[in-house]
């Protein structure tokens, strides 16, 4: 039997979030929302959801920690996929960049090993945490920088499959947010 590629697996997740309704997205969004509102005690490494990917909507949880004393930041990247690691306040305003990314305008710079939670969008991912993103290792380099004890949380409108590949450079989830609720994942 033929095993099936990630870009395949990444269609067919591209084609079910697509396919989402509306109502569906508002109700997932909100589910999501609020378990990570849960879930995320300190400082959180975020990322800026795309609109038009049909990505989890996670902007009230980002405004939700900009009233908390808590660091939050993101990572920005370039064409040459040059990545620096930035703070995100309550004024922080954004313009689109590349792949339409919301991109802060005005940032302080920040250091990776500050946080302890880092949040990934997700294509699909499987009951082992092995995860698939778009296909460009942005998030491999992003969670190679990170410490050891910060915690890799996925976030997905889905289930988990039973499997996925898995390449030797992939670095597993820790645990994913789901509206469905939070699956963890035995290292």
């Amino acid at each position: 039997m033929e095993e099936i590629t990630k870009a395949e697996i990444r269609n067919r997740y591209w084609t079910l979030r697509k396919n989402l309704t509306k109502n569906v997205l508002e109700t997932y969004n909100l589910s999501i929302n609020n378990l990570l509102k849960k879930k995320i005690p300190g400082n959180v490494h975020v990322f800026l959801p795309i609109e038009e990917n049909f990505e989890v909507n996670i902007w009230p949880f980002i405004d939700s920690i900009n009233h908390k004393n808590q660091l939050i930041g993101t990572s920005i990247y370039n064409v040459e996929n040059n990545v620096n690691h930035v703070r995100l306040s309550q004024k922080t305003t954004y313009h689109k960049g590349h792949f339409n990314i919301p991109i802060p305008k005005d940032y302080q710079k920040a250091n990776i090993t500050q946080f302890e939670f880092i949040l990934i969008p997700l294509m699909a991912y499987d009951n082992n945490g092995n995860r698939i993103g778009y296909g460009k290792g942005i998030y491999d380099r992003i969670l190679k920088s990170c410490s050891n004890n910060c915690l890799k949380i996925g976030v997905s409108y889905f289930k988990p499959e039973i499997s996925v590949p898995k390449q030797d450079h992939d670095i597993c989830l820790d645990t994913c947010i789901t509206p469905f609720g939070e699956y963890i994942f035995n290292q």
